[in-house]
């Protein structure tokens, strides 16, 4: 392998209805009566074109080299601000954030995290630490300081 890339992604906020989210998602309310299969909207289909685009490109640019990506916080959206533009369960974000980031994760040599606001990613970040913990990620803070190819790199929310 000749040198590293690193992927850097941040402020996904997927669980929102202007944000990033799989083709098809899994909803639930508090009675699984309720739960229904969801398609993403317009917006939310051009930002996954453009995600598995970047992705693309990523995987061509890293190929034969050290792979790195850094999620930068806010993985998902959480519940704030009585924003009508959420999915009702924390949980159902968090499952679609795994399964948007799982394939990437799967595929890299390293994968790291930051924790976000805690608007977004839950009280003590209970939401980003149980999505960072479910893909392996090798660690996770409120910054995060990485050494790679002998250069140090800093990295934090805002």
């Amino acid at each position: 392998m000749s040198g590293t890339v690193l992927a850097i992604i941040a402020d996904t906020h997927i669980g929102s209805s202007t944000a990033l989210a799989p083709l098809t998602f899994t909803v639930h309310n508090r009675n699984s009566l309720e739960t229904q299969v969801t398609q993403a909207n317009r917006l939310q289909r051009w930002l996954y074109d453009c995600w598995l685009d970047y992705w693309d490109h990523v995987f061509r640019v890293a190929k034969k080299k050290r792979l790195i990506v850094v999620h930068c916080g806010d993985i998902v959206d959480g519940l704030h601000h009585n924003s009508l533009q959420v999915m009702n369960e924390v949980q159902d974000q968090a499952q679609a954030a795994v399964e948007l980031l799982e394939p990437i994760v799967k595929k890299v040599d390293a994968f790291f995290g930051v924790l976000g606001t805690s608007i977004h990613a839950g009280q003590e970040h209970v939401s980003e630490v149980g999505i960072y913990d479910q893909l392996g990620a090798q660690d996770y803070g409120q910054t995060l300081t990485l050494e790679i190819d002998g250069k140090l790199h800093d990295f934090a929310h805002h």
